[in-house]
């Protein structure tokens, strides 16, 4: 029998950790289901060039399992981040935002310095800078908490740019000149990366500055950039591979596409800057066919790019070209400020070539449209916070559902808990009252062993305990006790006493209430553990009161101490005190 209940204990257990680990499973991100084109690399090589299908990528990763929902949610903030499309911007806005309170990004610093990260880029992308002050004054405090010293300039930088905007072009050049100062380091990849963003914000500044000393500012710093990827290029092998935003081991190409990308980039600065210098305009030319050269200057965002230097440089012609595109890529929607630039800009050419009733009209579109611009944009901010309002009342709703589900979750694991342990107890309690009664059982075979064998070897006939008179029996039944320690049975009683020597539960009532001095039996066995007990308070030390207590057959400390001061008029511990001292004596 008492196999058969090891054997449910075990399967017990066994029920209760698969269970655990089915939850875990359900509960845990899904296992990649192979090498298929809906993989998160796949993805964010995409999304650069091709959102749309990025997006379509995405949802089918997601569908598979192949990414989870917040890395899904962060992607997508990214993609819609990268559209310029003002709908798509609040979205990725929103999504960032809610981001920020996810277990995810609570629990890991990194996760929290990718969102904070993006939404200084989204801000950034739409000329809120108050936004865009407050995520990098978040990002440079947590940068400064965890020791992220380039990360921290770099941020620096960002809010360098920001100060500028906000009017206050003394303290924001610092910023940014301090960080560049920081960073303008060799050996580290981070490093180079986070110097190339800090310079370009400066640059930004300059060249909104429009003075000749901001020109010749940024052609310096703008030949710096060029100096340091160029170094870069040619000691690769002795900068440190310490990056996590650039990874260029699985995609060596992205390594030359980043090259490219910043080479150009500082070409079109430095154009852009000597247009603006008196006598400089070979230079800027010069500076362009550099750009030209890269990869990037193909690209929309390139073109759009250098158009204010071409107008600069009178190349009108090819600025209306890149206008044009613009307005077809934008297509009907001409409700934004990439729109109304374009209407400035084209009143500026035709200006220039003459046609002022052409340059007029297109002027007062601009200020048309920029007055509607303004207005949609408190729409917008309507829009914005009803949108905010709607996704926290979701969250709110969402985080109920999921309080309420742990919590019933909780209750049930709790009941199992509760009814694991109440079984695993009463099979202890079993066993041991099964170990128990076998050892009395075999104590008593071995008495009544012992009894024969005695009195065999005296040469006289047994002597029956029925035949005994009571203090005989008493004698006899006190001897046995005290030999095998029966008394440290818990649950000896006159049925337990009577089993083991084979008499009537009469007999032994009557043995110790007729035969001895004891009122009763339990007089008995309380003052053999009280004796028993003596010994262990003088030669096991090591033990506790109330481990004696129980070693002695006492269930309660309490009880123990009270019996043993009532028979010797002093405590347990002053007995062993009082032991102590005779021993070292």
């Amino acid at each position: 029998m008492i196999r058969n209940i090891h054997l449910t204990v075990l399967l017990l257990c066994m029920l209760i950790i698969m269970g655990c680990r089915k939850d875990n499973h359900t509960t845990g991100q899904p296992s990649p289901l192979g090498n298929t084109p809906y993989q998160l690399d796949t993805i964010l090589t995409t999304y650069g060039t091709n959102p749309t299908r990025a997006l379509t990528l995405l949802d089918s990763a997601l569908l598979l399992g192949n990414v989870s929902d917040y890395r899904a949610q962060f992607i997508r903030a990214r993609i819609y981040g990268m559209t310029l499309a003002d709908d798509k911007t609040d979205s990725a806005l929103i999504i960032a935002e809610s981001l920020m309170e996810h277990d995810s990004v609570i629990s890991s610093e990194q996760e929290q310095g990718n969102i904070l990260d993006l939404l200084v880029t989204i801000s950034r992308m739409r000329n809120d800078d108050v936004q865009y002050l407050r995520w990098s004054v978040m990002k440079a405090d947590l940068c400064r908490s965890t020791g992220a010293d380039t990360e921290y300039w770099r941020t620096m930088a960002e809010i360098g740019l920001v100060t500028t905007h906000l009017g206050n072009a003394a303290e924001g050049m610092a910023r940014m000149d301090d960080a560049i100062a920081h960073l303008d380091q060799p050996g580290s990849i981070d490093r180079m990366d986070a110097f190339v963003v800090a310079a370009k914000r400066k640059i930004t500044a300059l060249l909104e500055d429009n003075t000749p000393k901001s020109a010749e500012q940024a052609v310096a710093l703008s030949q710096r950039i060029i100096d340091r990827l160029s170094h870069y290029e040619q000691h690769s092998s002795e900068y440190a591979n310490d990056s996590y935003r650039l990874k260029w081991e699985k995609y060596p190409q992205t390594r030359d596409s980043y090259l490219d990308f910043y080479r150009a980039q500082a070409y079109a600065f430095m154009a852009n800057a000597y247009a603006h210098m008196d006598g400089q305009k070979p230079k800027a030319r010069e500076s362009l066919a550099r750009f030209y050269e890269s990869q990037f200057s193909t690209t929309y965002s390139a073109r759009t790019m250098i158009a204010p230097t071409l107008m600069a440089l009178g190349d009108y012609d090819e600025a209306t070209k890149i206008f044009d595109e613009v307005r077809q890529q934008k297509g009907a929607d001409t409700l934004n400020t990439d729109y109304a630039d374009v209407l400035r800009y084209r009143a500026q050419i035709a200006h220039a070539k003459g046609n002022v009733k052409e340059a007029y009209l297109l002027m007062v579109r601009h200020a048309n449209l920029s007055k509607e611009i303004l207005h949609n944009m408190h729409r917008s901010d309507s829009r914005e916070y009803a949108a905010r309002f709607n996704s926290q009342e979701m969250r709110l709703k969402e985080a109920s559902k999921n309080a309420e589900n742990q919590r019933m979750s909780i209750m049930a694991w709790g009941t199992v808990v509760v009814l694991t342990l109440v079984a695993v107890f009463g099979y202890w309690i079993f066993f041991q009252w099964r170990v128990i009664r076998r050892k009395n059982t075999a104590l008593a075979k071995e008495e009544a062993k012992a009894v024969s064998k005695t009195d065999t070897t005296t040469g006289t006939k047994p002597v029956s305990p029925d035949d005994m008179t009571y203090e005989e029996l008493y004698n006899w039944l006190r001897e046995g006790i005290r030999r095998e320690q029966l008394f440290l049975d818990l649950e000896l009683d006159r049925s337990r006493i009577a089993d083991a020597f084979h008499i009537t539960e009469r007999r032994v009532g009557a043995a110790f209430s007729q035969g001895s001095d004891y009122n009763s039996l339990p007089d008995f066995i309380r003052d053999c553990r009280l004796e028993f007990s003596c010994k262990l308070l003088s030669e096991r030390h090591e033990m506790s009161i109330k481990e004696v207590a129980a070693s002695s057959g006492f269930i309660y400390a309490s009880t123990f101490s009270t019996d043993f001061k009532n028979r010797y008029n002093m405590t347990p511990t002053q007995y062993r005190e009082m032991q102590t001292d005779k021993s070292q004596s």
